[in-house]
């Protein structure tokens, strides 16, 4: 009677795929979901999460931008990735970050998120 084993490769990438899951679950859940009426009172480089629709998408050179809109306002979400397409539902996490700009001698500034 013949038995039939299996590769041990097999079962090295079963418990590598199992600690990619856990490493993936642990890190998502690290992020806080939170409306975008919250980024203001979120500390710089804290780690969130913010859910809503595309409603902007704006290339640039190396990294593009899109906008997302939820039932409490904008935020803007700085990505080096493909940006998602116009209108659809995403989740994002990234790092609260401020900008701050002059435009006719009146400062603009704004927190935005940089995707992880």
């Amino acid at each position: 009677m013949q038995v039939f084993r299996r590769p041990r490769l097999t079962r090295s990438l079963k418990r590598s795929q199992i600690k990619t899951l856990l490493l993936t679950l642990f890190l998502t859940s690290c992020a806080a979901t939170i409306p975008s009426s919250d980024l203001q009172n979120q500390p710089l480089d804290q780690s969130v999460q913010v859910k809503g629709k595309v409603i902007t998408v704006a290339p640039m050179i190396n990294q593009s931008a899109y906008e997302l809109q939820d039932d409490r306002g904008t935020v803007w979400i700085l990505t080096k990735k493909q940006p998602p397409k116009l209108d659809s539902e995403v989740t994002a996490t990234g790092k609260v970050k401020f900008e701050s700009i002059q435009v006719e001698g009146e400062e603009l500034a704004d927190r935005y998120l940089e995707e992880d």
